[in-house]
């Protein structure tokens, strides 16, 4: 009898780890998440894309911080090369929720922050 309670609860445990690395893996953007609940972490990840451009830029500025290790023309360049694989997507956000909200204002956020990065 304990061994079968402690075979399910490692069990449990082991499915659990599993869709929280899925979640992780989720937000690396490397591909569309393909569970629901990956979805909307991913969603979640994103949603600073979508928020007003004062608070967008204060993110891109720590975005910057972050990676200050950088020379500013490979940052440049590399950084409006995520954003802008952000913006070939036909759509940013997976949910119906997240997209209502946050894809136009994200969309907007992602354009200039290009045209800042890229110096045009």
């Amino acid at each position: 009898m304990l061994i079968r309670r402690s075979i399910a609860i490692t069990t449990r445990a082991c499915t659990s780890i599993t869709r929280v690395r899925a979640h992780i893996l989720a937000t690396r953007h490397e591909a569309p998440a393909e569970l629901d609940d990956s979805k909307l972490v991913v969603d979640i990840d994103l949603s600073i894309l979508g928020v007003d451009e004062a608070a967008y830029a204060r993110f891109e500025s720590d975005v910057r911080q972050e990676y200050r290790w950088a020379p500013g023309p490979l940052f440049r360049s590399k950084r409006a090369e995520i954003l802008e694989s952000f913006l070939a997507r036909s759509t940013i956000y997976s949910t119906t929720l997240f997209r209502d909200r946050y894809e136009a204002p994200a969309r907007r956020n992602l354009r200039a922050a290009i045209v800042d990065l890229r110096g045009e």
